[in-house]
């Protein structure tokens, strides 16, 4: 299963794919560029890191792959449209989609 979301970071735009087939997590090199730093933080308090493997990607900024899914125990609710994580020895948090 793919599912792929918007994510406005670092005063732009990030294109995500979520892919359960992929095995590792990548940046595209032209998005690297864009960025100064390689972890997104999702508010003051909360943040998750992730290794991403540099690749050509055209139509995509970053594919988060099941090593970081599993991680941070991501749940995909299709019908409620959110998405939520449990980071470690924090609470859970949400993403919800406005479609």
């Amino acid at each position: 299963m793919v599912t792929s979301m918007i994510i406005f970071f670092n005063s732009q735009n990030m294109y995500v794919l979520l892919d359960l087939g992929a095995a590792h997590s990548f940046i595209s090199c032209k998005f690297i560029s864009k960025l100064s730093v390689l972890k997104h933080k999702l508010n003051k308090s909360h943040s998750m890191k992730v290794n991403l493997l540099s690749l050509e990607i055209y139509y995509f900024d970053i594919i988060l792959g099941m090593h970081w899914l599993t991680k941070h125990r991501a749940f995909m609710d299709y019908f409620k449209r959110k998405m939520t994580f449990k980071v470690p020895i924090e609470k859970e948090i949400e993403f919800r989609g406005k479609r």
